[in-house]
C-alpha cells in the first residue's frame, strides 16, 4: 500500500480492499508486538547458533544447540522462524531417490 499511496491515497486503496482507514494507520505506526521483538532476538540467536557449525545445522541440531547456550526456546518456534528465514539444514546422501522399474 506504501507503494501505492503517492499515486492513488490511502483512502481510495482501503476503500478497494476493504479495510478502514483507521485500520492502516493504526497498524503503520504500531509498535512491533513483544512476540516480534523476540523473534528478531531469536533469528539473531540462531544465526549465531549456526554460524559455527558451517550453516549445516537443521532445526533439531539449532535447537539443542540454542539449549546448550541457555536460551530457552521451543523446537517448534525454531522451526517457524527457521522456516520464515530460509534456512534448512543440510540434507545428506542422494539427492532425490532413483527408482528402477522392472
Amino acid at each position: 500500500m506504501e507503494q501505492r499511496r503517492d499515486a492513488f491515497g490511502v483512502e481510495p486503496i482501503c476503500r478497494a480492499i476493504g479495510v478502514p482507514v483507521s485500520t492502516h494507520y493504526a497498524r503503520r505506526f504500531r509498535k512491533p508486538s513483544r512476540r516480534a521483538r523476540e523473534d528478531q532476538r531469536l533469528v539473531a540467536e540462531i544465526h549465531a547458533a549456526r554460524e559455527g557449525y558451517r550453516r549445516v545445522y537443521g532445526v533439531r541440531k539449532t535447537w539443542k544447540e540454542l539449549k546448550r547456550r541457555d536460551v530457552e526456546v521451543g523446537r517448534d518456534r525454531v522451526a517457524r522462524l527457521m522456516r520464515a528465514e530460509g534456512l534448512a539444514g543440510v540434507q545428506r546422501g542422494k539427492k532425490g531417490s532413483v527408482r528402477f522399474s522392472v
